[in-house]
């Protein structure tokens, strides 16, 4: 991992996935990936989904990265892959990612990703995509 550790949101993720399993309610693929620079093969985040799809297909997405990484296109790049891959799923009618107010890189990166603003879900602002 670049900086030597995963940055917050990715350990937290990382227990959730793990609860998930241990209960018996994860489904693969819908769950966290490290996000991984082509160059050096070294791990700057992660990014991934908060669980499948609820039942009107509305799937959440999550990502950090360590501050080393951010400003170099690498989220938005892997949000629009992840975006993608969601929406091969019928199932899968949106995707919704939230953020907090101050958190401006993130607002941008699901932005840029495609996502539109939503009304807020305090204290988070929201951003969705759905499908075309």
């Amino acid at each position: 991992w670049l900086g030597g550790a995963p940055f917050g949101g990715t350990r937290a993720a990382a227990g959730q996935l793990f609860k998930a399993y241990v209960a018996g309610v994860h489904r693969p693929g819908w769950g966290l990936y490290a996000l991984v620079r082509a160059a050096d093969e070294v791990a700057v985040g992660g990014m991934g989904f908060h669980g499948p799809p609820d039942d009107d297909g509305c799937v959440e997405v999550g990502y950090d990265l360590v501050e080393q990484a951010r400003g170099n296109g690498y989220a938005t790049t892997a949000l629009r892959a992840l975006t993608a891959w969601a929406l091969t799923h019928p199932e899968v009618t949106s995707l919704l990612a939230l953020t907090t107010p101050e958190n401006v890189p993130s607002q941008k990166v699901a932005t840029s990703a495609g996502y539109t603003r939503l009304p807020d879900r305090a204290p988070h602002y929201a951003f969705g995509l759905r499908r075309p």
